[in-house]
């Protein structure tokens, strides 16, 4: 192999290997993992910064992905939180920054992606998603 070769396939996995050591890392999950219908459910984010140089707020965004698309359902940074008019009163964020249903249903049910963007942080924005299964509450009824 010839210097010129050499030298590129060095500047290739240099750039694999730094441009996959940078960026938010993001994580969600959904507690309970099976929600019931009407209970009180979280959906929780975590991010991991890559550059210890990063030090500006994060902007959380969640969304509900419906077929092709993703509403934007709610949104959290330390200036405060903006829940969508249609969802305040069956979501609002916790202490920590997680999203909650009050009373979660069955409509509810779907995949739901959470975007956290620092603006000092390369790539700037990252996301994750987390499936959320409503089961049905079921009384049984005694006839006797």
């Amino acid at each position: 192999m010839n210097m010129n070769a050499f030298m590129y396939v060095i500047m290739i996995v240099g750039v694999f290997v730094l441009s996959s050591s940078f960026g938010v890392e993001v994580t969600v999950d959904v507690q309970p993992v099976n929600a019931t219908e009407y209970q009180r459910t979280y959906l929780i984010y975590n991010y991991t910064r890559s550059l210890p140089t990063s030090v500006k707020s994060a902007y959380c965004r969640w969304h509900k992905v419906m077929s092709y698309e993703a509403m934007l359902i709610a949104s959290i940074n330390s200036e405060g939180n903006n829940v969508v008019e249609k969802f305040t009163n069956k979501i609002y964020f916790d202490e920590d920054g997680n999203l909650v249903f009050t009373n979660i249903t069955r409509k509810d049910t779907g995949t739901y992606k959470c975007d956290v963007e620092i603006i000092d942080d390369l790539p700037y924005v990252n996301s994750d998603e987390v499936n959320v299964s409503v089961l049905c509450k079921y009384e049984y009824i005694s006839t006797y």
